[in-house]
């Protein structure tokens, strides 16, 4: 039953489209020693971009 259920979940998983068609850019938020590349949407505006940065540098212990 486990292998049936694998099996509907992995098809199930290949039909879902891309979760956004927003195209990305990606930014560094690590160090060079320690590089974090994230991916964050391109459609941002310059100020929106550098807050959501800001946010992500402050709490990346939750996104890293």
């Amino acid at each position: 039953m486990v292998q049936q259920l694998d099996i509907q979940w992995e098809k199930r998983f290949e039909q879902h489209e891309p979760p956004t068609k927003d195209r990305v850019i990606q930014v560094d938020i690590g160090s060079q020693d320690h590089p974090k590349p994230i991916s964050i949407s391109e459609n941002l505006s310059f100020t929106e971009r550098e807050e959501l940065i800001a946010l992500i540098r402050e709490y990346i212990d939750v996104f890293a």
